[in-house]
């Protein structure tokens, strides 16, 4: 797998949880490899709205995660760790926007942010990935299964 990684000179990102230390192993293993790695954490603050470029043969979303611009373009290559992917804009954690009566405007802004977050998670299906936000609650008795009948010793 390392080899495949390194000949796509790709870009990983790794959706997890601040806390989940799994991924932090996995972040210090990347960086020893030299692998290009982007991690978003589940309440982490990301610009999801650079940019959006949506053509015939096109489709390309440019965010922003801790000061670097990343665009899904340059992604190959998902990890759903733990947590999931959400936009938040800006006013929605403005107290002063929040304490004023705006409660139709806070619900459209949830709204579009919902839309824009599952827009994302659409686009990030076309690459390789490990597991799915959608399906964090897998049944374990049917991935242990599953498993056996593929001969994977459980």
């Amino acid at each position: 797998m390392t080899n495949l990684l390194l000949q796509l000179n790709s870009m990983i990102l790794v959706i997890s949880r601040e806390e989940d230390i799994s991924t932090d192993y996995f972040m210090e293993w990347c960086a020893f490899m030299n692998l290009k790695v982007i991690r978003i954490n589940e309440y982490e603050s990301a610009n999801l709205t650079k940019s959006i470029l949506l053509c015939k043969d096109i489709l390309d979303v440019e965010f922003e995660i801790k000061g670097q611009k990343i665009s899904l373009s340059k992604i190959k290559s998902v990890w759903f760790r733990r947590g999931a992917l959400r936009h938040y804009s800006s006013l929605q954690h403005d107290e002063d926007f929040l304490n004023r009566e705006f409660k139709s405007v806070h619900q459209f802004l949830e709204n579009e942010s919902a839309t824009l977050t599952d827009f994302i998670v659409f686009t990030l299906k076309n690459k390789r990935s490990l597991n799915d936000q959608n399906h964090y609650n897998a049944n374990k008795l049917i991935t242990l299964y599953t498993a056996s009948q593929i001969a994977l010793n459980i």
